[in-house]
């Protein structure tokens, strides 16, 4: 009732070659249409986002020490002026780096500041 041990293991061998087979053409068939697809081009603001992102710069959470929130805006200003992000962008990179109380605080204010298309 059991069966040739031997003869399962033929068919076993079979069955992963044919799923072996089956996954190399499966993988060179992905390969072929990866290469046919453009990649996708980053936004600008994207770009931006990932020079600030390099420099480490640190989260403002909204503590209520003027020279804590002063410090925080001044090293934002001197990585965005390094890496050259316009004026346009600077405030949603920027909003990014605002965490706990600051930014619920901005959750609140932001269509002041982007219009209600950023919401």
């Amino acid at each position: 009732m059991g069966g040739d041990p031997d003869n399962f293991g033929n068919i076993r061998s079979k069955a992963d070659g044919l799923s072996s087979d089956l996954m190399a053409k499966n993988v060179i068939e992905i390969t072929k249409r990866l290469k046919e697809v453009e990649p996708k081009k980053l936004g600008s603001e994207t770009k931006f986002f990932d020079r600030v992102a390099k420099r480490n710069p640190k989260v403002y959470e909204g503590k209520e020490d003027l020279m804590i929130l002063k410090e925080w805006i001044r090293q934002l200003e001197k990585i965005f002026d390094i890496v050259e992000v316009p004026d346009n962008k600077r405030i949603n990179i920027g909003a990014f780096y605002l965490s706990r109380t600051a930014d619920m605080w901005w959750g609140t204010i932001r269509t002041t500041f982007q219009g209600p298309e950023a919401t």
